[in-house]
């Protein structure tokens, strides 16, 4: 992982900044913060989907990603 000296003009991918704030997350809140965000989401799941697509999401190895926008525009879309 890079981290960048102070005020240094090295820059960082988006997964490195993602993964230094995971961290500083962590430390400031601990693990239970994650676990209970973690549980937030299934139940949140949980009460969006019925158990039959739920069951065969996990079979497939997870819930199918919606579809991307690349290529279709997205560039034109303001930030």
């Amino acid at each position: 992982m890079r981290v960048p000296p102070e005020g240094g003009q090295q820059r960082m991918t988006v997964d490195e900044a993602g993964c230094i704030g995971g961290l500083k997350t962590l430390r400031r809140h601990g693990r239970q913060h994650f676990v209970d965000a973690g549980r937030k989401g299934q139940e949140t799941i949980a009460r969006r989907y019925a158990s039959e697509d739920r069951r065969r999401w996990g079979a497939m190895g997870g819930r199918p990603r919606r579809a991307s926008l690349r290529g279709k525009g997205e560039e034109r879309l303001s930030r």
